[in-house]
């Protein structure tokens, strides 16, 4: 995805996305409700199309698709918290297993939360593990990104990963205030 101007969110951008201005549990706040999201509670026993459960699941800052699903690959190194952007975590490239973050369909609310991480060697991959993609404000427009909001297939008419996007703000590693960014949700073949 850099050839368009995307990349992985880092950890720190991931939570952010996820938990909004204030820390909660759940994207969408500190009440459980399996109706907003697609874990094992939820019974459902598959991977949704994108957007399937938002808004009702969306984050303060309206990004979908946080808790459960697929578990989200993140651009940082797993390393022990607390976060630090400066202790080569964000070196592209670095070996190690990288983060993964929101769980996935055959995972308890638990794994959903929005401080649990989980961690994958990058070669990693099946029916539970997806990504996002994170795009500068400028990325996104040249991408016209907006023009697919909500359709059930891409413009072109071709099934696969589905864009729904969300405006997003991003923090600095330190938690300065958010500057804009787009973060479309990972999703599911279909």
């Amino acid at each position: 995805c850099g050839w368009r101007g995307g990349r992985l969110p880092t950890e720190a951008e991931w939570e952010k996305a996820a938990s909004g201005r204030a820390p909660q549990l759940w994207p969408w706040g500190d009440e459980w409700d399996e109706k907003r999201c697609n874990t094992v509670e939820g019974a459902r026993n598959a991977c949704l199309p994108v957007g399937a459960l938002s808004p009702a699941g969306d984050s303060g800052y309206r990004v979908a698709d946080l808790a459960g699903n697929v578990w989200e690959w993140c651009a940082s190194q797993f390393d022990p918290y607390p976060y630090r952007a400066d202790d080569g975590r964000e070196q592209p490239g670095a070996p190690g297993t990288r983060v993964i973050r929101g769980g996935a369909w055959g995972n308890d609310r638990w794994a959903a939360r929005c401080a649990a991480r989980e961690h994958a060697a990058p070669e990693e991959y099946g029916f539970s593990i997806g990504f996002r993609v994170a795009l500068s404000r400028d990325a996104a427009a040249a991408l016209d990104v907006r023009a697919v909001r909500c359709s059930r297939r891409p413009p072109s008419g071709r099934r696969g990963l589905r864009s729904w996007p969300r405006s997003t703000p991003r923090t600095s590693t330190a938690g300065s205030a958010p500057t804009s960014r787009s973060i479309l949700p990972a999703g599911c073949v279909s």
